[in-house]
């Protein structure tokens, strides 16, 4: 994740939002409006499935910064 920190903060930020759209699609609320995790074990297994691909995607974004000849990248 060091070659692109701010890319990896704001795709998980995204890539965790849509998961919880795809909860509350897919089992309803099961607290008023929210979802939730039953216990610490899902959770960390949710951080899991979301820190794979976007590894991926920091790794894949790490080589456009590398490649690119624009300096502001350098920032993203």
């Amino acid at each position: 994740f060091g070659g692109a920190p701010l890319f990896f903060y704001l795709i998980h930020i995204y890539g965790l939002h849509l998961v919880y759209l795809s909860a509350l699609a897919l089992f309803g609320a099961n607290q008023g409006d929210s979802f939730g995790v039953p216990n610490v074990a899902w959770l960390w297994l949710l951080a899991a499935g979301v820190a794979v691909p976007c590894w991926y995607a920091c790794r894949w974004f790490a080589g456009v910064k590398r490649r690119s000849p624009h300096a502001w990248m350098k920032y993203l």
